[in-house]
């Protein structure tokens, strides 16, 4: 089975940022022939325009499907309604602030396509720098990610990394 990638993108007031990450999705996975989908969950708030901007974007990309949702419904509840409405046999899981590299979701996508069913990001390997990350932000992240590796025995540098690709089965059967 060719695999197809349903892209989720939850989106809290990211007017300054929403254009670029979805302009390097598209071309991107254009550029591959991929069969793919972006699925931008938008909590929408009065002053933000983040919607009106998806939306333009959206009349020139039929891969693009919109869920606006009214008020701040927190980014779990995105995520489930975007593998809720998600269509593709990989749900890969893509932050709205243009914070990762489109080429680097291909990478993830073809790693997919390997036969792994699930490929984590990290934004931790070969000694990385992350600019404007605050050190406290980094120790506490450093810490809860060896905590949870500890606990659970997950072989994670950055287990708390929102950049992630499933089978698409793995996560519509189960009970989140």
């Amino acid at each position: 089975m060719n695999d197809s990638f349903s892209l989720i993108v939850p989106a809290y007031k990211e007017e300054d940022f929403i254009e670029n990450s979805l302009s390097g999705l598209l071309k991107a996975f254009r550029n591959e022939n991929l069969d793919f989908e972006i699925i931008v969950i938008i909590d929408r708030e009065p002053d933000d325009k983040t919607h009106e901007i998806v939306e333009k974007i959206a009349t020139n990309s039929e891969e693009i499907k919109i869920l606006a949702r009214y008020g701040k419904r927190g980014i779990a509840k995105a995520v489930l309604d975007g593998i809720n409405k998600a269509s593709k046999n990989v749900i890969i899981l893509v932050m709205g602030e243009n914070s990762q590299d489109p080429q680097e979701i291909v990478k993830m996508a073809y790693k997919i396509k390997e036969g792994y069913d699930i490929v984590f990001g990290s934004r931790f390997l070969n000694n990385q720098k992350l600019e404007k990350y605050p050190l406290t932000k980094y120790i506490a992240n450093r810490l809860c990610n060896y905590v949870i590796g500890l606990l659970f025995g997950i072989k994670s540098n950055d287990i708390t990394n929102g950049i992630k690709a499933y089978k698409s089965q793995i996560l519509k059967n189960m009970q989140i």
